[in-house]
């Protein structure tokens, strides 16, 4: 890192098992670097214990490059390892990147000049899956390029709240930590970080607190992140999270006292609150049939049977019409299964989807 020399932004990627994606990465920050100009940019390559020599990649490529800093820090999740590059990055700005994903130079100068010019907490911009054939597909897709106030930031995440159809909201508000860069001391003195209840829910609760206390926000609509699906990365992989379901509801708990809470007196409507209901428990069933689970398959099916002896859980499944938070034929198979109780079947189904979605390209 150039000693001395005032940072503009900082990229922070952690790094797990992930050697072989580094030289590509790099190709779109050296981009980025020599495209910037005056702006000073440093990329903060963090290593989460991993297993293999990810670690004395990142340090070679530190040794190599002058804006390339190296970390290496005990396992603790991707969450963990975010807040450890927010505690040591010294940029203006940041921006968050995965160890297989690339960045578009030319966007991510253009969202720093607009977020100079506007003075505002954020600039977000669209994003694109990347496949391993070179095509992509539309991901995250901003309009047109706007800025928002606070008031127009509260509606939006008032809107998200009362769970409105995207059609009807202000704008939406994106699930994923790198759709855009942030300024570090409005990050700072809000307290903004990584919470780690549910490990896929990381990203949507650092947007949403972005959200929560932002005076202003600029968006582009130019595609500025490229999300690699690549499925030997560890982010792409069928993982099993222990005790899924006390996790979530500890999620759905902090999102009422940190989020929520500001919108005293609105309340969703009851079919959008089932639906939401219906979302968590296919998603639970999934993730307990997931094949990372080690559990045996009469504990899994156990635990499925005592879930749904719960009433509750069981009606918001059984009154459905159809099966809400999916598309395709593997929700309609679930939820017929979870209505007939089948569920070893239901679980040795969803082992089977599990095993073959190994063998094909992420495109859902």
């Amino acid at each position: 890192m150039e000693n001395g020399i005032k940072t503009d932004l900082s990229i922070i990627v952690p790094v797990y098992r992930g050697k072989e994606y580094l030289n590509n990465l790099m190709a779109s920050v050296h981009a980025l670097k020599n495209q910037a100009g005056d702006s000073r940019i440093e990329l903060l390559l963090i290593d989460d214990g991993s297993p293999d020599d990810s670690a004395s990649e990142c340090q070679r490529l530190a040794d190599t490059y002058s804006f390339v800093c190296a970390y290496e820090k005990e396992n603790g999740g991707i969450a963990d390892t975010r807040n450890f590059g927010l505690r040591h990055a010294r940029g203006k700005y940041v921006c968050f990147m995965d160890q297989d994903d690339a960045i578009v130079p030319e966007v991510c100068i253009k969202a720093i000049k607009k977020i100079k010019k506007e003075n505002a907490d954020c600039c977000l911009w669209s994003s694109n899956h990347r496949f391993d054939d070179g095509t992509q597909r539309e991901n995250v897709r901003i309009s047109e390029e706007r800025v928002y106030d606070k008031k127009e930031i509260r509606q939006a995440l008032l809107d998200q709240y009362l769970q409105k159809d995207e059609k009807e909201k202000l704008f939406h508000i994106p699930g994923y930590v790198w759709s855009g860069i942030y300024r570090r001391n409005f990050l700072k003195k809000n307290e903004i970080c990584f919470f780690s209840f549910v490990d896929c829910e990381d990203d949507c609760i650092f947007m949403n607190q972005v959200i929560r206390h932002a005076e202003k926000i600029v968006q582009i609509p130019d595609v500025g992140y490229l999300w690699t699906c690549n499925l030997k990365s560890e982010s792409h992989r069928s993982r099993y999270i222990e005790n899924y379901w006390e996790k979530n509801q500890k999620l759905e708990h902090w999102f009422q006292c940190e989020i929520y809470d500001i919108f005293d007196g609105y309340k969703p409507s009851e079919i959008k609150v089932k639906k939401e209901k219906a979302i968590k428990i296919y998603n639970y069933v999934e993730n307990e049939c997931g094949i990372k689970n080690e559990a045996s398959a009469t504990e899994i099916v156990r635990r499925l049977k005592a879930f749904f002896d719960n009433s509750e859980y069981y009606q918001c499944i059984k009154n459905e019409e159809k099966p809400y938070g999916g598309t395709g034929m593997r929700r309609r198979i679930i939820h017929n299964l979870i209505q007939k109780r089948r569920y070893g079947i239901l679980f040795l189904f969803l082992r089977m989807y599990g095993l073959t979605v190994q063998r094909i390209k992420i495109r859902e």
